[in-house]
């Protein structure tokens, strides 16, 4: 789910990145937000990142049940 919600957010300069939980990809919104998809998280769920660009806060959604 995480994925395809990313892939329905038309964002520019995608590339594959490298994170500890995996292969993840990142790319930029039409206002410059950096948007960062990784299959992990600190508590396992695959999560979408949302970053500002002018400074740097930014939202975590994470898709699934948590794990114990």
């Amino acid at each position: 789910m995480a994925n395809s919600d990313f892939d329905k957010l038309n964002l520019n300069n995608i590339e594959e990145i490298n994170t500890k939980y995996g292969k993840g990809r990142m790319g930029f919104d039409s206002d410059g937000r950096k948007i960062i998809v990784r299959p992990g998280s600190s508590n396992g769920r695959p999560t979408l990142e949302m970053r500002n660009p002018k400074n740097n806060r930014g939202i975590e959604i994470r898709y699934g049940k948590k794990s114990n």
